[in-house]
């Protein structure tokens, strides 16, 4: 289906989709860009609606989109106190049957890409070592009551590799029980957490010994289990690292809509600040200094150098 989509003074334009609703979200982003929503950086979506109104366009009728919005938080020295939420609408060239329901609220989808994880499925011999030693690592260096550093050359699977530098590519079935061995001597902690890692490092455990010794050796080689290692020690630490904010706002006792009501600032916004893709460095001094002064801390504690300061989420 094709819509066409009045502007005032300026030229009209088309979208298409499969019906109005399919039609906006797929050109959504030209849309947005001609209603002028947000600022330079872009923008966040507050709310989405479309409503059939039989008195726009000369009375011919058709969709009103309407839209609230803020401004990107990614804008250098964003300032939240002044960008309150803006509704702006566009009017497309529709009937009351493309509608029927007269009304339509979108759904905004903040989530973000999924990404592959060391408790996916692995998808190969290499896949499952990899995994496995980073949840080794895990357990070893964060878990335990006797841990090791677990840094690329000092970790568990690294001490196992130094006393016995081939054991990998020649019985890697010996060198996942040793591994599992020196796990165990740094005494794995008893919490649910500890707890869903060590199974699955044992889940991972039997699932490499229903592959071939020859399996696991030939993606060895090919570096497959190195690589899977690497991403998933990654996202361990990823996972383990929270802001600044969030820690030291946990640490005094409030919620985000307590300190958001504080600073004067919405509980969405101290989201965002809190979230690991967290803009609070673009953000202006005040705001920064604001919330550094609600929670008892110097700006500097929040935001370094311009970098967001992220710290250990393990050590809360």
């Amino acid at each position: 289906m094709t819509y066409r989509v009045h502007r005032s003074g300026a030229s009209e334009f088309n979208i298409e989709g499969t019906d109005i609703k399919d039609a906006i979200e797929k050109n959504f982003k030209m849309l947005a860009k001609q209603m002028n929503i947000g600022n330079v950086a872009g923008y966040t979506l507050d709310r989405a609606t479309i409503e059939y109104k039989p008195g726009i366009l000369g009375g011919q009728g058709g969709i009103e989109l309407s839209v609230v919005a803020h401004g990107s938080d990614s804008l250098v020295n964003y300032d939240p106190y002044n960008d309150n939420p803006k509704t702006s609408t566009i009017w497309i060239y529709a009937k009351k049957e493309d509608l029927p329901e007269g009304f339509y609220e979108f759904e905004i989808n903040h989530e973000k890409k999924i990404e592959t994880t060391p408790f996916d499925v692995p998808n190969s011999a290499g896949q499952a070592l990899g995994f496995f030693r980073a949840v080794c690592e895990e357990i070893a260096s964060n878990h335990s009551r006797f841990p090791v550093d677990g840094t690329t050359f000092s970790g568990v699977c690294a001490n196992i590799e130094l006393r016995f530098p081939t054991i990998k590519i020649v019985n890697p079935h010996k060198y996942v029980e040793l591994i599992q061995q020196e796990v165990h001597r740094c005494r794995p902690k008893e919490d649910a957490q500890t707890k869903k890692l060590v199974e699955r490092a044992n889940e991972l455990a039997l699932i490499l010994m229903d592959y071939d010794n020859k399996e696991i050796i030939n993606d060895a080689n090919k570096g497959i289990d190195l690589l899977a290692s690497v991403r998933a020690s990654k996202w361990f630490q990823d996972k383990n690292k929270i802001t600044a904010l969030a820690y030291y706002r946990k640490k005094a006792g409030l919620t985000g809509k307590q300190l958001a009501e504080i600073v004067g600032l919405s509980d969405r916004q101290i989201r965002n600040y809190e979230a690991s893709d967290s803009r609070l460095c673009d953000a202006k001094n005040i705001v920064v200094e604001n919330i550094a002064k609600a929670l008892n801390v110097r700006p500097s504690d929040l935001v370094e150098d311009g970098v967001v300061v992220m710290v250990d989420g393990n050590k809360q």
